[in-house]
């Protein structure tokens, strides 16, 4: 695989070397003869052009994102090859994957390798990942490491999400759309000038109801649902004539329904009992998933001279929590929580939840060189601390002993944890741009950091009837441990651990002409420790991993052709990863979180857009990613599986998106009318580390759905494009695919998220 990505860089010289120098051109001119989208990125803590930037990087604006119709962070993946996002678990456990690699576990506690940014404010802790995208400038999706800038557990990636800034001039925005299956959407926002021509302040809102896409055929109510709705308050200041301030403040909650489980004709029940339709669900007890978001922010901006300074603080407050039913899809009564005389083998069916409150704050500083010279660089310093109190619960019903799977033990089995994990995190980094001449860039960069993380954890393993010293008992459905005055007959661990970590990068880049960008790297990433702090069956499986560290190799090219109407890149990389975190669950609904000696990525990407006239414009991205363990044996409750050669799940597989959009003037220019097709491709890919090279006849049961979603929209605006109405219809050929599954147990009994329904709607907008 390096020789194939040191192939695509030598072929890439050689075609941006038969190219001819353009003229020079001011950006606006650029932008026009582009079609307006040279996007201005800052995936290097800097203002630059999308297409000089030597990292691999999609970057969407606003109004392709409301084009698209993408209402949480997680469907922005449809239009980026090679990258993933899934919430099998709601809005409170969004997981997010970068060329393979991913956060193998949603618990509040873990560490994610794929850093979210809110307008250059870390959201450290997976539970606020989820948010609500409103009223946004743009998204940049950064590929391969970027410890260096981005820091802490950017192994893989980083996304950031950049807010519409406060303007000049008075202007505002809305929205408001209705959609099958109960969905309404309403978007609104204004700002402009506050006070004399120093302080601007916007104001946005986002609010959406879904009543859900599946039915319980117990009581023939709406399940699936999905109600958010958020508000965000932007302040930008002027201070004196170089120094400016911008103050934001958001919230937002979420409540709607967590993972499912159809019951569907081919699910692996222990009865063999023939189930219902596709989009069915027998559901006993009710699920609920809750998420409520505070942040609060600020930028100080100082123009020095030969530097700037930025000072970057944030707060953050999230309160989530969730309780989701697991069952193999027999109609059993859940409600049945007696202890019989035995167990009946029927099913297996239990209850699975837990909270998270987390308070986050994070100060940043930068120094970023401001000069004409061939030498430019960053320098800075930046320190994160999060207090989480969580709790988890496990409850399995009477019929869960069938097979032995908690032993011999008839009665109903609980288990309940409480849990502070206290993380702190000190860094200092830089990096160095030298421009040997116009044309070549060499990039050399580098972090320190040092974590510190701590758990005090409190365990108890019981049948639902254990008594607590004052006589308090906990109720398997809504445990806590409020009742409880004294804890000292519950078990109890305390542990801390310290790291030191670093990450960098070596870049060099050449640009032939001004239109052509040749780039090849060598970066280090590091993730962090963390403690397993989820469903446990002993106190003991509450341990820790170590860091994990990933060597990334990549080429690349970004080529703009044809007078300026066509842009494409294309990105190789190949992954070494050295302790690759992984969650597993064995045989005994037990989840571990380990980790994997050796395990290599390696694939590649493409992407172009075109312009061919002005009315037309096209888009097109695929990648291809792999990952394999080199060396991985995984600790299970039967005893250690040899995984070596397997897959690792969530790879392996294609992604494929695009779009084709006219503008077509009409009524003697004086309005638009603009249909759309988009579409997104995603490979099946194995959810399970269980896809044995040696087995192949398990591997197909293991692995989710091939998914194509075909989207169709037609706007008809005024020719300003002020107002407008807009038709859509999303997942045209209503498949329905199972997109992502958590595993609980042996018999594939997994959590699951499905692909929405066919969608009719429609949407009107205006703005001034």
């Amino acid at each position: 695989m390096k020789k194939t990505c040191l192939f695509l860089l030598s072929t890439a010289c050689a075609v941006a070397g038969t190219m001819p120098a353009a003229a020079q051109q001011s950006p606006a001119e650029d932008a026009a003869r582009s079609g307006g989208d040279d996007i201005v990125v800052t995936a290097q803590r800097r203002e630059e052009g999308i297409n000089d930037v030597p990292i691999a990087i999609t970057a969407i604006s606003g109004d392709s994102l409301e084009r698209f119709r993408f209402n949480d962070a997680t469907q922005i993946v449809q239009q980026i090859p090679n990258m993933s996002a899934t919430n099998t678990l709601g809005a409170s456990a969004p997981l997010f994957s970068v060329r393979g690699m991913s956060n193998a576990d949603f618990n509040p506690s873990s560490n994610t390798p794929v850093p979210i940014y809110s307008d250059d404010i870390l959201i450290n802790n997976v539970t606020g990942q989820g948010f609500a995208l409103f009223d946004l400038q743009r998204v940049e999706a950064l590929k391969g490491p970027q410890g260096t800038l981005f820091g802490y557990n950017s192994s893989a990636g980083a996304i950031q999400f950049i807010s519409r800034r406060p303007t000049d001039s008075l202007e505002g925005s809305g929205s408001a759309s209705i959609a099958g299956h109960g969905e309404r959407t309403l978007n609104l926002a204004v700002g402009g000038l506050l006070v004399g021509d120093s302080v601007r302040g916007r104001i946005a809102f986002f609010g959406r109801r879904d009543d859900g896409d599946f039915i319980n055929i117990n009581n023939g109510e709406r399940i699936g649902k999905d109600n958010r709705w958020a508000i965000r308050g932007l302040l930008d200041v002027d201070l004196a004539t170089n120094a400016s301030v911008l103050i934001k403040a958001q919230y937002g909650k979420y409540n709607g329904d967590p993972a499912i489980r159809p019951t569907e004709q081919d699910v692996n029940n222990l009865t063999g009992e023939t189930l219902g339709g596709k989009r069915e669900i027998r559901q006993e007890l009710a699920q609920y998933e809750n998420v409520e978001y505070g942040e609060l922010s600020s930028r100080l901006k100082v123009d020095l001279g030969p530097v700037g300074l930025d000072l970057i603080t944030g707060y953050l407050d999230i309160k989530s929590g969730l309780s989701t039913n697991f069952f193999d899809g027999t109609q059993i009564g859940l409600l049945d929580l007696g202890y019989g005389a035995g167990p009946v083998q029927t099913a297996l069916y239990g209850v699975q939840g837990g909270t998270a409150h987390s308070k986050q704050f994070s100060q940043e500083a930068r120094l970023t060189s401001q000069t004409d010279g061939p030498l430019s660089f960053i320098l800075g310093a930046y320190y994160l601390k999060e207090k989480l109190d969580g709790s988890i619960w496990f409850f399995a019903g009477d019929d869960s002993g069938a097979f032995g799977y908690f032993g011999n033990d008839p009665a109903a089995f609980l288990t309940y944890s409480i849990y502070k994990q206290n993380l702190s995190s000190f860094a200092l980094f830089s990096q160095w741009d030298y421009k040997f001449t116009d044309k070549l860039k060499l990039t050399l960069g580098g972090r320190v950091s040092w974590d510190r993380r701590s758990l005090d954890l409190t365990f108890a393993n019981y049948d639902g009837a254990t008594t607590f010293v004052n006589g308090a008992t906990i109720d398997p459905l809504h445990p806590k441990f409020s009742d409880v005055t004294d804890l000292s007959g519950l078990d109890r661990t305390q542990q801390k651990l310290d790291w030191t970590n670093w990450s960098g990068r070596l870049a060099i880049d050449y640009q032939p002409s001004p239109d052509a960008l040749l780039y090849a790297s060598l970066s280090r990433g590091v993730k962090s420790g963390a403690f397993n702090t989820a469903a446990l069956v002993d106190i003991s499986e509450a341990n820790s991993i170590g860091p994990e560290t990933v060597l990334a190799y990549e080429t690349g090219v970004k080529l703009t052709l044809a007078d300026r109407r066509l842009q494409t890149n294309l990105a190789a990389f190949y992954y070494d990863v050295d302790n690759y975190h992984q969650k597993v669950v064995d045989q005994f609904a037990r989840e571990f979180l380990s980790s994997a000696d050796k395990v290599e990525f390696y694939g590649f990407e493409f992407e172009a857009t075109a312009r061919p006239i002005e009315v037309l414009t096209a888009k097109l991205g695929a990648g291809w990613q792999k990952g394999k363990y080199k060396r991985f044996i995984e600790p299970t409750g039967s005893g250690p599986i040899d995984r070596s050669g397997n897959t690792v799940p969530g790879t392996g597989n294609w992604t494929v998106n695009g779009l084709v959009r006219l503008d077509l003037p009409v009524a003697n220019d004086a309005a638009l009318i603009s249909p759309q097709v988009d579409f997104s491709f995603v490979q099946g890919s194995y959810y399970s580390t269980g896809n044995d090279v040696k087995a192949p006849q398990l591997s197909p049961a293991r692995k989710t759905d091939d998914f194509f979603n075909l989207n169709l929209r037609l706007t008809l605006q005024d020719a300003d494009e002020r107002y407008g109405i807009t038709f859509f219809v999303q997942n045209v050929l209503d498949q329905f695919r199972v997109l992502r599954r958590n595993p609980v147990t042996f018999l594939d009994n997994s959590l699951s998220g499905y692909s929405p329904p066919r969608t009719f709607g429609v949407s009107i907008n205006g703005r001034f």
